[in-house]
């Protein structure tokens, strides 16, 4: 079972709701965007999320919340070219830097 994240999503989908200018279309701000800086700084986020957490929270939707922030916002995006893990209650695991079970084996 995944631990219980430290940032509930409402309070996530809240932060995203206030910066949707950034996530209003399918292409997300680039990794080294100051947003994500930003967005770890608020009060939601502060001493639970780094900048590197809320990026990977956001860029692959884990727990649906920039869906929802864009849904609540009137905003409905395909989320056919992204990453997206709605399962993973884990904040700060990112599955892009994972190896595969091809990668750990022996040759």
């Amino acid at each position: 079972m995944p631990l219980k994240s430290q940032v509930s999503v409402e309070d996530a989908v809240n932060v995203l709701i206030r910066h949707i200018s950034y996530f209003a279309s399918e292409k997300l701000p680039e990794w080294s965007s100051d947003i994500w800086q930003v967005l770890a700084k608020e009060k939601e986020f502060k001493d639970k999320w780094n900048a590197n957490c809320v990026r990977t929270n956001v860029r692959n939707d884990r727990r649906g919340i920039l869906t929802k922030a864009r849904q609540e916002c009137g905003l409905f995006i395909s989320n056919q070219n992204t990453n997206v893990d709605n399962n993973n209650g884990d904040d700060c695991d990112d599955d892009e830097n994972s190896l595969s079970d091809e990668d750990l084996q022996i040759r």
